[in-house]
C-alpha cells in the first residue's frame, strides 16, 4: 500500500490547478476575439463648435476662429512656425505660455479678431516651411459665485466685462 505524503498531495493539487486553468482558456480567448460590426451613424453635438479659418495673403497667414455652436465659448491658439515668421496678435489676443488667448468670450455666431503670422519674404524664399496652427475651445462654464471656470492647463481667463 502506498502512503500519502505531502509531496504527492502537492503534486495532485498542482495538477488539478493546471487542469482547471487549461479548461478556462477557450472561454477567455472567446472574450478577446469576439467581434461584431455596426452600421449607421449618429452625430454627437457638444453644444459648442468653433471653426478655424486660415487665409493666406501674400506671405502672411491670417487666422480667425468662429463660434458655430449654440453656446458661448472661450478659445486659444498655438502657432508653430519658422524663426523668420512672427505672430502679430490684434488687440483682443494675449500671449501667455506659448498660447494666444482670445480676451473675450466668443458668443454664438461671432468671430475673433485676426491673428496674423507675418513671414519675411526674403527669408521664406530660401527654405521650405510650414505654419502650423492649433486651436482649442471650451464652452463657458460658471461656478456657483458666477466666476468663469477655465479648463485645466489654461493660463488665462477672458474678460467678462465686455
Amino acid at each position: 500500500m502506498r502512503t500519502i505524503t505531502k509531496k504527492r498531495i502537492l503534486l495532485f493539487a498542482v495538477t488539478l490547478v493546471m487542469v482547471l486553468a487549461a479548461m478556462s482558456v477557450p472561454a477567455s480567448l472567446a472574450y478577446f476575439s469576439d467581434q461584431s460590426k455596426a452600421s449607421g451613424d449618429k452625430g454627437v453635438k457638444l453644444g459648442w463648435e468653433t471653426v478655424l479659418d486660415e487665409k493666406i495673403e501674400g506671405n502672411d497667414k491670417h487666422i480667425t476662429i468662429k463660434n458655430n455652436g449654440d453656446t458661448d465659448a472661450i478659445v486659444r491658439v498655438a502657432v508653430f512656425a519658422a524663426d523668420f515668421a512672427t505672430v502679430q496678435p490684434g488687440g483682443d489676443w494675449q500671449l501667455k505660455n506659448g498660447w494666444y488667448y482670445y480676451k473675450k468670450i466668443l458668443k454664438s455666431g461671432e468671430k475673433t479678431s485676426e491673428l496674423v503670422v507675418e513671414v519675411k519674404a526674403e527669408e521664406s524664399s530660401k527654405a521650405d516651411f510650414n505654419i502650423i496652427v492649433v486651436h482649442e475651445s471650451s464652452r463657458t462654464v460658471y461656478s456657483d459665485n458666477n466666476t468663469l471656470k477655465v479648463p485645466d492647463g489654461w493660463d488665462f481667463a477672458p474678460n467678462l466685462k465686455q
